[in-house]
């Protein structure tokens, strides 16, 4: 069965919901500061995003985009080492080419080292360190865990980057 990739429609936002209770702890993902809710696809509080399929729904990724920069908000692969992630962050890519963005950014704390490596392979840099930024994200959701994968204390936020070429 083929891997395939769609935009997010309203009908996913139950779907996408499941997901950020069962992996994200919540409805709702902290981001620099901000809150994004993933689920509400229209509406002023609207977030676009991808969804991959291979028969059922395995993989979403949803993004923001604002004065020429994409910011991917969510990246969530229910099936892991399958392509699901790169697929839907080559979607991601062509999406800031075809609104002329000037970059793709994304936030991820430092307990993420699979993600780290994931998308540094991909052709992102770490762009900045937001030390204690886990204190504030937790002022704002306040089930984010304190320690993360591998038992890594989830501290601060590492910012990615990849500037699009024109």
């Amino acid at each position: 069965m083929d891997l395939w990739i769609r935009k997010t429609t309203v009908g996913d936002s139950g779907w996408i919901a499941g997901v950020l209770k069962e992996h994200w702890g919540g409805d709702c993902i902290i981001s620099n500061g901000s809150k994004y809710y993933p689920q509400l696809l229209e509406g002023p509080w609207k977030v676009d995003g991808f969804i991959a399929r291979l028969g059922e729904r395995v993989g979403l990724l949803s993004y923001d985009v604002c004065n020429g920069d994409m910011e991917i908000v969510l990246l969530q692969a229910l099936r892991k080492h399958q392509g699901i992630g790169t697929q839907l962050l080559d979607a991601a890519v062509m999406e800031a080419r075809q609104q002329r963005c000037h970059r793709i950014h994304l936030t991820t704390t430092n307990d993420n080292v699979d993600g780290l490596r994931f998308y540094q392979r991909r052709g992102f840099s770490m762009c900045a360190l937001h030390i204690d930024a886990m204190a504030k994200a937790r002022q704002l959701k306040s089930g984010i865990p304190l320690l993360g994968d591998y038992e890594i204390p989830m501290d601060h936020e590492i910012e990615l980057e990849r500037i699009l070429l024109p």
